[in-house]
């Protein structure tokens, strides 16, 4: 309660302290607090503790509180003192940067796969990646997207608020930009190299493009400043390696309806896609950040 700016709530002049009030005064402080737009956490453990550690943004009962402030409260201390509160803190804003990135990403990549194959098939009225292609696109992310869990965070120093609109434009436009690029990649490989939109090679080739695209749109969407900022968990890396591995081996060697490429055509989707999500794309997110302010100095990687 240290940080609370009482300055702001005129009423709080007439109390002595914040701690020395009446049960149902409690409530009132929070909620004067909350109107203020401070985040609040509360912590008690008698019955009259019970209204404001349910209103507070974070309730928390100490050990040894009563059956009705563990009922009203968000968490639990099983340790006697209060110094559990720090960890409780980072903990959660780690875990919500986790979840931001997850989001970001998830929307982002959905935007690229469902824009990349819709616009291909208006403008060449083809379907360039097999239903084979994208089956194997999705187990291979899919095991990318768990490993997210583990991911190194550092929390922000401030509290942390859900801002689902500017997440969600942030997100698509990243989506959208990447479909430009995955298209302008197709161009390339179509008008440099030759490969033939009606062949069976566009659809491994498609599928190089939206499984590299989505592999460094991790490294970049992760961190909230430039990528190289921070590094990847050991088992996200891996998971990484491994994906970006598997996907250069289907391109050489190919699988099912999904025939080898030329050398040419995989450094394209390869190289391109490195290029892109961790240049222009990177730039781009920082912009972004900061135009929705979801960017801050403190931010997680």
């Amino acid at each position: 309660m240290e940080d609370i700016q009482v300055s702001h709530l005129k009423w709080l002049d007439e109390i002595d302290g914040i701690g020395a009030v009446f049960p149902e005064d409690k409530y009132n402080v929070i909620k004067a607090l909350q109107e203020a737009k401070i985040i609040a956490g509360m912590t008690g453990d008698g019955v009259n503790d019970s209204p404001a550690l349910q209103v507070a943004e974070v309730g928390i009962a100490v050990k040894g509180s009563t059956d009705a402030a563990r009922a009203a409260a968000s968490v639990v201390l099983t340790e006697s003192g209060l110094t559990g509160i720090v960890d409780l803190v980072e903990n959660g804003r780690s875990v919500y940067q986790r979840i931001l990135t997850w989001v970001i990403n998830k929307v982002s990549r959905t935007t690229l796969k469902t824009g990349f194959v819709g616009l291909a098939y208006i403008f060449t009225g083809h379907l360039l990646i097999s239903a084979l292609g994208m089956l194997v696109l999705t187990f291979m992310t899919d095991f990318v997207k768990i490993t997210l869990a583990t991911d190194n965070v550092r929390a922000s120093k401030s509290p942390d608020s859900w801002q689902i609109r500017p997440l969600t434009n942030v997100a698509v436009l990243i989506g959208m930009c990447m479909v430009v690029e995955a298209l302008a990649m197709l161009l390339i490989g179509s008008r440099v190299v030759g490969i033939s939109l009606s062949s069976h090679e566009i659809h491994t080739f498609s599928f190089l493009i939206l499984l590299f695209m989505a592999l460094f749109s991790i490294l970049c969407i992760r961190e909230r400043g430039p990528f190289w900022k921070s590094r990847p968990s050991k088992y996200l890396a891996i998971a990484l390696i491994a994906d970006g591995i598997i996907g250069l081996a289907i391109g050489y060697f190919g699988i099912g309806d999904l025939p080898a490429l030329s050398a040419s055509l995989i450094a394209i989707a390869f190289v391109g896609s490195a290029l892109l999500s961790l240049g222009a794309n990177d730039l781009l997110k920082l912009k972004l950040y900061r135009l929705f302010h979801i960017y801050a100095e403190d931010a997680p990687a």
